[in-house]
């Protein structure tokens, strides 16, 4: 195993952990609220995140990826409607009120926020005997085909428009912000990137990083 694949593996070994540990943590000691239950969905889609991209890391580009196709169609759609779906359950998290605002409001909310990801389920569906969105070519290597790119923009573009509109249509007082939401996750995920490069350039500059060439 080469180094930058042993340390991907490492370190989404640590973030599983850590996740883990955390959800371990909520059914023990938080309460049992609406948003503790959506935010323990989101921290369940996270570690299914992590460990598709783990197992992926370990097997792109190596001689059993190229005779089972089926284990990058299984790992890639799971990886992506991960994503989506911690996405999904952060918006209901973020905007969940108090007990005392019931549960209308949020079956509203996920009325309004499904569309984008039944249609990314869809497509993820589809993709396995046709590869509109990825597939494996002639030499067992994972290339993104052309639809790819309509997974982002589900994902960015339709689910604050689709949500937004149907909000506004509905007269929900509650419209989401989802500006201020995609601004907050933008800013924990470029602390969570410079860490890791961080990380990544003390390691690289330490001996202990020799030790996976032994």
């Amino acid at each position: 195993m080469d180094i930058a694949r042993a340390f991907y593996t490492e370190f989404n070994i640590y973030a599983i952990i850590i996740v883990g540990m955390v959800m371990i943590s909520s059914l023990t000691s938080w309460g049992q609220s609406t948003k503790e239950r959506i935010f323990r969905g989101a921290l369940g889609c996270l570690i299914s995140f992590l460990l598709t991209d783990m197992f992926w890391n370990l097997i792109d580009g190596t001689a059993f990826l190229a005779a089972n196709h089926w284990a990058m169609y299984l790992l890639k759609t799971v990886y992506f409607f991960s994503a989506d779906c911690m996405a999904f359950f952060l918006y209901l998290y973020f905007k969940q009120g108090n007990e005392d605002e019931g549960m209308e409001a949020l079956r509203i909310r996920v009325r309004h926020a499904l569309p984008p990801l039944i249609v990314h389920a869809v497509l993820l569906i589809i993709n396995i005997p046709t590869g509109i969105l990825f597939s494996i070519d002639e030499n067992g290597l994972y290339r993104r085909n052309g639809a790819f790119i309509v997974q982002y923009v589900l994902i960015v573009v339709c689910d604050p428009v689709v949500i937004g509109t149907l909000g506004k249509i509905a007269k929900v007082k509650d419209i989401p912000d989802m500006d201020s939401l995609r601004n907050g996750l933008s800013d924990h995920i470029s602390v969570a990137v410079n860490e890791l490069h961080n990380s990544a350039s003390d390691c690289a500059e330490s001996e202990n990083c020799h030790l996976y060439h032994n």
